[in-house]
């Protein structure tokens, strides 16, 4: 319960100061946001995060956004056993952002128009660059991949 209220107060912290996502190694912040998660949910976490990775703002706001969105929809939608979080850097260059549940899935044309957060997150990669990727099928978990 400590360790919970410790992971919220710090992702409050940062939701407050959006500069305190600059200028901070992107698996320090993904660790601390599922460190968020794991403290509130039953789901088990699994992470794989290259380290030293320090993308401009812009960009490493966009990573942040785009996985605290997917957890948030694992959370409340997924119904998922399992969550496996990795930032990779492919031997091609760029980086990866893979969000895989394992939960009931979804079907990506009968999202609600008043739900936002499928949208925002491809109008958020866009903004940088970026490619996003949300693989799902009913009863077959989901799969958020987002490219730089």
């Amino acid at each position: 319960l400590t360790r919970g209220a410790q992971a919220e107060m710090r992702a409050l912290l940062l939701e407050l100061r959006q500069d305190a996502l600059e200028g901070t190694d992107l698996a320090d912040l993904l660790r601390q946001l599922c460190g968020i998660f794991a403290a509130n949910s039953v789901v088990e976490l699994t992470l794989d995060l290259a380290e030293g990775v320090v993308l401009p703002p812009q960009t490493q706001t966009v990573f942040y956004r785009v996985a605290q969105e997917a957890l948030n929809n694992v959370a409340r939608h997924a119904q998922a056993a399992q969550v496996d979080v990795s930032l990779l850097r492919p031997d091609t260059g760029g980086l990866e952002l893979i969000i895989k549940d394992d939960g009931r899935g979804f079907d990506p044309a009968s999202i609600p128009a008043d739900h936002f957060g499928v949208r925002i997150m491809h109008e958020r990669a866009a903004a940088v660059g970026a490619s996003l990727v949300v693989n799902t099928l009913p009863g077959h978990g989901t799969t958020v991949r987002l490219k730089l």
